[in-house]
């Protein structure tokens, strides 16, 4: 991160430097912080702004803050910028984005006084911003070092920030940046209790269901393959060579075929596609230097493929007696966070195992293709005249029906209630599931001791795949396109404040600070006293939290919760979040699986989408693509009915997982298709030109 922010030394000397006299009025043309200034902010998450809501409290600098005060971070701006700070928040529970609204229906008034600065939705603020409402920030960069030299050195940001006309009306706020944001996680005992005991007594009265998947590219794995992955050398992360030897288990056949055999012959018991697993892992996997056969799944090392996942599943499912001690129906297999339609999601994103791109965008489903083209995974199987002939996001929600039909995918998924990860985990009975690492990995005995069953619940490497990436180089390799980046929020200052010098130049100042480092340090970890020294975190250095601050976050339970109740910290203004903040308070099965993945990243083995210097394949999709209010009324009218279907707040193509395409008021494969024809040529197309900003 620091890399990306410069000192706060260049505030200062940019401030003073910048400062002169307009000569028509005589009215300063930039910031002078010997100045106070009054700034009214509006700004929340939730129900929570800049002033203390909780109960009177001592902070660790000796002060008690009085419950209606400032909270810490904003009364330290107070004296950083030389401001008197005005809470002027609209009370309630209303989203950001309402109050936002609701502000500017007052003309961004609150009780007769003019409001400076506002925190809403992106979407919202450049709505408001093109129909002349914002401040346009690309006007004032030369009053905004820190975050003009930012932009610069992130073209890929600058280019989503700019609308069609050059304009930019928020600085953005990201919870990480460059980091991987969800991840595969594991039940690392029953792994270990499958692949490194001498031997493993599995069930001889569980069976497995009907074999429903059949083996995903096999012809990838028919075959001896060389791959890289991570392993730690004289402490360091680095890159080794293994070679898988597919050949060495029945002449190349796939596990999954293998298995599918195992089953048809008679239902195979949980015993019987145990010993077979083991036997294919170490005919596979022998010579390639694992200390522990587990690690091929749950090691820094890890190098499985989809078709193992699967298959292990499988295994875990038939010996849940032996494992969990249920039956398998009450085995969680795999499973979302909840039933809830917002966690539902995750199910969908679970099938990048099989090397689907666009399945977690940044916006919509849209990827960047091995060309640099913008693709749409619910659009992108064409022929050569623009054809729709299929789509990625159909095959893969395909594949996860035979998952789901085979018991692998928990049953009642969609319940809109069940509490599948936290339950699955305290009671020792859920295996693999995609979401963040800090929430899920909370439930195990490292952190709830004995009242969990789960000894170690951790992140894992995503499988090895062979993605369709155009480099001839590469085979199968890791890759995630979960990548922390631009978040939907951030923060504006509305037009009429042109009007008040002063008050414009000094909310530049404060935008620009959140982009120097002790601005940042400020927003993410509190004042000084909230700090003790510094840890490194991927090789770089980073603002340590004090005791207070952790013994505070474990007694309330929800690390962002505490920061933003007792500290002011992390509120969605514009900054960068490092993610040095969240590790620090990571459970032991947090630390160890974040740590994993971090070192594969740094050995260079596990690659994620990139906005810094990637293209083609491995950049990150934008996060914002400014698309002409015309634009996106035709795209709304012809492809609105299409698009419903796999709108993720909806949750409707979960259907195509628990039923299947052309099942019960589930659409068939045929009729989506020939919608996505329009999808094609109206979101698909002026997408990619509103990238390219040819829709101006």
């Amino acid at each position: 991160m620091k890399k990306k922010i410069l000192s706060a030394a260049v505030l200062g000397i940019a401030a003073v430097a910048l400062t002169g006299c307009d000569k028509n009025n005589d009215q300063p043309t930039s910031d002078d912080l010997s100045r106070n200034v009054k700034i009214n902010m509006s700004l929340c998450y939730k129900n929570l702004t800049p002033t203390n809501n909780q109960d009177s409290f001592k902070g660790p600098d000796g002060k008690t803050y009085v419950k209606g005060e400032l909270l810490p971070v904003f009364q330290q701006l107070e004296s950083d910028m030389n401001i008197d700070l005005v809470d002027v928040t609209e009370s309630g529970d209303k989203s950001a984005a309402e109050k936002f609204e609701a502000a500017l229906s007052r003309n961004f008034m609150s009780n007769g006084n003019q409001i400076h600065l506002i925190n809403s939705s992106v979407t919202k603020i450049y709505e408001a911003g093109e129909a002349g409402n914002l401040v346009d920030l690309a006007q004032y960069l030369d009053h905004m070092p820190n975050f003009k030299a930012w932009l610069e050195e992130n073209p890929a940001y600058e280019k989503m920030l700019k609308n069609a006309n050059g304009q930019i009306y928020t600085t953005p706020y990201f919870d990480g940046e460059e980091e991987i944001e969800k991840m595969y996680l594991m039940n690392n005992d029953f792994v270990k209790k499958i692949l490194d005991a001498e031997t493993f007594t599995g069930s001889t009265t569980n069976k497995a269901k009907d074999a429903k998947y059949t083996a995903w590219k096999p012809e990838d794995t028919a075959k001896d393959v060389e791959m890289k992955v991570a392993r730690l050398v004289d402490g360091k992360p680095t890159a080794v060579s293994i070679t898988k030897k597919y050949s060495a288990f029945e002449n190349g056949k796939n596990i999954i075929t293998a298995q599918n055999e195992l089953i048809s012959a008679g239902k195979a018991t949980g015993a019987e596609l145990a010993n077979q697993f083991r036997q294919y892992i170490n005919a596979v996997y022998d010579g390639c230097g694992y200390t522990s056969k587990s690690d091929v799944f749950i090691g820094v090392d890890a190098s499985y493929d989809a078709n193992e996942l699967i298959a292990l599943m499988r295994v875990v499912r038939a010996n849940s007696q032996e494992l969990a001690g249920v039956t398998p129906e009450n085995m969680i297999v795999m499973a979302s966070r909840e039933g809830k339609t917002n966690r539902l999601p995750d199910i969908l994103r679970f099938a990048q195992i099989w090397g689907f791109r666009g399945l977690e965008s940044r916006q919509g489903y849209l990827y960047f293709d091995a060309n640099g083209e913008l693709q749409d995974a619910r659009g992108d199987k064409y022929d050569s005249n623009g054809k729709v002939v299929g789509s990625s996001i159909n095959d893969a929600l395909d594949l996860l029906n035979q998952l789901y039909n085979e018991g692998l995918i928990v049953e009642n998924v969609d319940d809109g209630s069940s509490k599948w990860r936290q339950i699955g985990v305290t009671e020792g009975r859920y295996f693999v599931g995609y979401d963040y690492n800090q929430s899920s990995t909370v439930y195990d005995k490292t952190t709830l001791g004995d009242k969990s069953k789960t000894e170690s619940f951790t992140a894992v490497l995503p499988p090895m795949v062979n993605w369709n990436d155009g480099d001839d180089s590469t085979f199968m390799y890791q890759f995630s396109e979960s990548t922390r980046s631009m978040k939907s929020d951030g923060w504006c200052i509305p037009k009429a404040v042109e009007n008040d010098k002063d008050a414009l130049y000094r909310s530049l100042t404060i935008m620009d600070y959140f982009y120097s480092e002790e601005g940042n340090n400020l927003i993410n970890f509190g004042p000084e006293a909230w700090r003790d020294g510094t840890i490194t975190y991927k090789g770089q250095e980073y603002v340590k939290l004090s005791q207070y601050s952790l013994d505070g976050i474990a007694a309330e339970g929800n690390w962002t919760n505490w920061m933003r109740k007792y500290v002011g910290a992390t509120l969605p203004v514009g900054h960068i979040r490092p993610m040095a903040l969240e590790y620090q308070i990571l459970s032991e099965s947090g630390k160890k699986g974040i740590e994993n993945l971090n070192n594969a990243y740094l050995a260079g083995t596990f690659v994620w989408a990139s906005n810094s210097g990637e293209e083609g394949f491995k950049k990150l999709a934008p996060a914002i693509i400014s698309i002409p209010a015309e634009f996106t009324d035709q795209i709304t009218t012809n492809c609105k009915t299409y698009m419903d279907f796999y709108d993720t707040s909806k949750a409707v193509f979960i259907s195509a997982v628990t039923k299947g395409f052309g099942a019960d008021g589930v659409k068939t494969k045929e009729e989506l298709n020939s919608q996505a024809q329009k999808f094609y040529d109206y979101y698909v197309q002026y997408y990619r030109k509103g990238y390219k900003g040819e829709l101006a």
